[in-house]
């Protein structure tokens, strides 16, 4: 029997980028992502996200079994009170109050590994929005993604009400699945 190299799952990610994304590292801006929800299995949901256009890191990772962290406070536009919870994890913020890139500084300082931001319009689940800079020539390392209104509200509504942690995959292989084929929330959409 032939012996794997001990990186073997590092160039299986890499392999999986490659034929997610079309390229190694990255992923477009006009490219959505998804993620799902592992745990708890009652909200285990497929959802869809879009990167930011010209700022936040570069999506060049997966991540399977990271904890989803509502902000607090949830716009997210000063000093995020719940840091020790928001270390390490994606955090989900609110549209609103201050602009984007402002949000995922403050994320990016507060030590969240990627931003959500879902839009404050509870009612959107059929549109997304381009998120650009600010023009304020300020930079984040995180990578940072837009997700619909009703999405976002509906897991900000399960953190705040269980205070329960959130356990998501991101971003999810669905290539070759058709969108009907995905696990989608009952409030979405088809």
């Amino acid at each position: 029997m032939r012996a794997f190299p001990a990186d073997w799952k590092v160039i299986c990610v890499i392999f999986w980028c490659l034929n997610l994304t079309g390229r190694v590292f990255g992923h477009g801006v006009n490219e959505n992502l998804v993620f799902r929800v592992l745990k708890p299995s009652h909200i285990a949901y497929d959802f869809t996200i879009r990167p930011a256009k010209n700022f936040g890191g570069i999506f060049n990772f997966f991540y399977n079994g990271i904890q989803l962290v509502a902000a607090d406070p949830i716009e997210a536009c000063g000093e995020i009170q719940n840091a020790e919870e928001t270390r390490g994890a994606v955090a989900l913020v609110k549209r609103g109050e201050c602009s984007f890139l402002s949000k995922s500084i403050v994320a990016d300082r507060a030590g969240a590994l990627m931003l959500i931001i879902f839009d404050s319009d509870e009612k959107n689940d059929y549109r997304f929005i381009d998120m650009i800079d600010d023009d304020t020539k300020r930079s984040t390392s995180i990578p940072v993604a837009f997700m619909q209104g009703r999405d976002g509200n509906m897991l900000e509504h399960y953190l705040m009400e269980h205070k329960g942690p959130i356990e998501i995959a991101i971003p999810v292989n669905t290539t070759g699945i058709p969108y009907s084929h995905l696990h989608r929330p009952p409030w979405t959409l088809w």
